[in-house]
This record gives structure tokens, sequence and C-alpha cells, in this order.
């Protein structure tokens, strides 16, 4: 009888009493318990509520109405508890956050949007705003800001830029933009991906931190049957680098990615070649799990994928699409496991 244990973060697969090392051991990547009381994990770090900052998870947590807490703690350990006090009376939270700043966006019963920083400063403030769409993303490590949500109800809803020198401006052409991927480069290439007031998946780039950007609507894909698949699709997760290559990966009946070489100025796309419900992408690796427990790994951005060996866990499925969430170092799934390192080269 085979069964499958967790022994200081190693994963060990058991043949009666005699332990063999399983080949995700063997070649590097290896599985933790790393859940907490409150976390929502994976499903946060998709959502307003988390972020990765290097290998350093942030997730809001909920303790009662309008009170919040900070789990804080790098992948491969749970994390800790923070009380929030700045964040008493909010209905609707996100945070963002660089290696040297956290950010929080806050929207109260007053109907008041506040964008502040960890001191408490204030940033950004509107009022008659409708909580639902508040979302913050730190789109560079001086502190530059995509403000999504900030609308008054009724009126045409686009997401602002606050700069790191307080300029203010609207991401052009985005009107009703909702965005669910943001990504940002080491050379301040910063590319978001998300439906347009159509419905339709558009990618927006900016190579300035976020002064300027150029939206694409991605095209139609055609795969091998011939059967023509619609960008009417829950956007999953993007890659950028600085020479130019620009991936989205998105989820419709199947998972589909497009790619750019031209800083997303035109995409082609196809189907991605595995069956399965989550995938995330922390630079070109990446990670996809499948509802059958089936493993999957890539370091091209997912243009190829290789099988690698399953958690050694059962996992409870609340949100299977937002199950995987990676940052350079691994992958935290779900609420309790984390698989630190990678299989591939």
């Amino acid at each position: 009888m085979r069964a499958w244990i967790l022994v200081f973060g190693l994963q060990i697969a058991c043949h009666g009493d005699k332990p063999i090392e399983s080949p995700a051991t063997r070649v590097g990547a290896t599985w933790l318990r790393v859940g907490a009381k409150g976390v929502t994990g994976s499903a946060a770090l998709h959502g307003p509520h988390g972020a990765f900052v290097g290998d350093v998870r942030l997730e809001l947590v909920t303790v009662g109405l309008a009170r919040w807490e900070l789990a804080v703690g790098p992948l491969r350990s749970p994390p800790k508890i923070e009380t929030m006090p700045l964040l008493d009376g909010c209905l609707e939270t996100s945070i963002a956050a660089t290696r040297e700043r956290r950010f929080f966006q806050c929207t109260r019963e007053d109907h008041v949007f506040r964008v502040f920083d960890e001191h408490g400063t204030v940033l950004y403030s509107r009022s008659g705003v409708q909580p639902g769409r508040g979302r913050l993303w730190a789109i560079s490590e001086l502190g530059d800001l995509l403000i999504e949500g900030a609308c008054v109800y009724g009126e045409d809803c686009a997401p602002l830029v606050r700069s790191a020198d307080r300029s203010l401006h609207v991401v052009p052409n985005a009107l009703d933009q909702e965005f669910f991927a943001v990504r940002v480069t080491p050379g301040g290439m910063v590319v978001a991906a998300g439906l347009d007031r159509s419905g339709v998946t558009s990618v927006y780039v900016s190579r300035n931190h976020g002064r300027t950007f150029h939206s694409t609507r991605v095209p139609f894909v055609t795969d091998l049957t011939g059967e023509e698949w619609l960008p009417y699709v829950h956007v999953g997760t993007v890659h950028a680098d600085d020479v130019g290559r620009v991936v989205v990966l998105s989820r419709a009946k199947n998972w589909l990615r497009w790619e750019s070489s031209d800083f997303g100025m035109t995409f082609t796309g196809k189907t991605v070649s595995i069956d399965v419900e989550s995938i995330d992408l922390a630079g070109a690796r990446g990670l996809a799990y499948a509802d059958s427990g089936a493993t999957f790994e890539t370091n091209d951005a997912g243009a190829t994928w290789h099988r690698v060996a399953a958690a050694p866990l059962g996992i409870p499925r609340n949100d299977i699409r937002e199950l995987v969430a990676c940052t350079v170092s691994g992958c935290l799934v779900d609420v309790k496991l984390a698989r630190l390192g990678w299989d591939l080269p």
C-alpha cells in the first residue's frame, strides 16, 4: 500500500514501512505545510486582499465586521499575524506592496475611497464611491500605484495611475476596464490584462512605469480541430520581460495562451495542451493543477508543460481557478501547502 507523508518539507513515498524518495524530492521541488487560521491562501493572492513581494506573501484577513488583520511571511512557513488598526471601519480593502513600502485601499460606510501607506499618510481620496470594485497594484519600486474602482456610482469608470511624484492620470481607452493580472518588469514595463467594457480580453502595456499605456484586444484562437475560441474569458495570469515578450493565459472551456514579441502591440494565440483548472506564472516559470490532482510545470511561460509529482495531500477546492499562486521561489497551493523550488532546470 502506498501513502504520501510530509517530513520536514520533503515529499516521500512510502511502500509499507520503507520510505522511498519521490521524483519531486530528488530533483528539487519540495512540499511544505504553511497554513494559518483565517487565511485563504492562493485565492487571496489572485484578488485584492493579497500580494507577493519577492518570496514574502501578504494577505488581509477579516476578523469581524469592518476589522482586518495582515498575515505576513515567507512562502516556506506559516504567516504571522499583524493587527491593522489603520483598516478599522473599512468595508472594502485591498493591498499592494513594494520591497520597502505597503499601500492600502479602504472604502468606509461614508463612501469615501482612500489610498494610504503603512503610516496612514493619505495618497488619494474621493467621496461618493460605491464599494465593490476597489483594487490596488504597485507598479514600481518608487511607489507608483495603479488604482481601480475609485468611481462615483453611475459614471464611466476607468483605472487611475497615482505616480510617486503625486501626479494623477487616467489610463486611456480603459473605461469600465477590470484588470485581473498585472506584472511589472525590472526595466519598468507594466502589463495589465483583464476584460474591457465589452467583456473582451484586453492587454494594457506601459514602458515607463505607467505614465503612458497602449492597449490591444487579443484575437480569436483556433484550435487543432478548427474550433474558434472567443477571447471572452477569465484572465488567469500574465508574463512580461524587457525585450518585448508578453504572455497572457486565460481560461475559457480550455486554457488559452496569447503571446506577443513586440511589447503587446500584436498577439498570436493557441490553446494550451494540458487539461487543468488552475495555472499561474512567476516570470517564465509556472505551475498548473488539475481537478484530478495532476500537476504540471513550465519554464517557458506556458509554451510547454511537463508533468511533475502531485501534491502529497488532498486539496479541498473552493475556487479551482485560483488554486495556485506563484512567486519566483515556488507556489502556494490553496491554503495549506507550498511547493518550494522547481523541477525543471
